[in-house]
């Protein structure tokens, strides 16, 4: 009975790690860290902020290279978290790191990007920093 227990949580636990892996159109991976409800004050009531760790990104690396995974990101992550919750959020803030660090940390070494959307309908539209 143990070793079927250990089994079971074994293989949900991969499967969920496997569907947090998503493929980015530059090629990169990012894998999800953490979905985070902001409560906000009026007029914006919610923001919802996802936080990805995307091995390969760097100072060396043109913020605009990663400007098509930020979009991909909002679309097929966000907006589902929207649908799939049933909650609504004015504001989708998609974050990258290229290390795993705390929500609000800072490390010189640690390269983190951000962007910031719109929630209208079934899009996402780009508001930035």
């Amino acid at each position: 009975m143990t070793i079927f227990r250990f089994s079971l949580i074994a293989l949900v636990m991969a499967g969920a790690a496997h569907a947090e892996d998503v493929a980015l159109p530059s090629g990169r991976v990012a894998s999800l860290v953490e979905a985070i409800w902001e409560p906000q004050t009026a007029p914006v009531e919610m923001w919802l902020r996802l936080r990805f760790v995307v091995p390969g990104i760097g100072p060396d690396l043109d913020f605009a290279e990663v400007g098509a995974d930020f979009l991909a990101l909002c679309r097929t992550q966000a907006l589902p978290e929207l649908v799939k919750t049933g909650k609504k959020a004015e504001q989708a803030i998609i974050s990258m790191s290229s290390e795993p660090l705390a929500f609000g940390a800072i490390n010189p070494d640690v390269t983190q990007y951000f962007e910031a959307y719109g929630v209208s309908g079934e899009d996402c539209i780009l508001e930035g920093f």
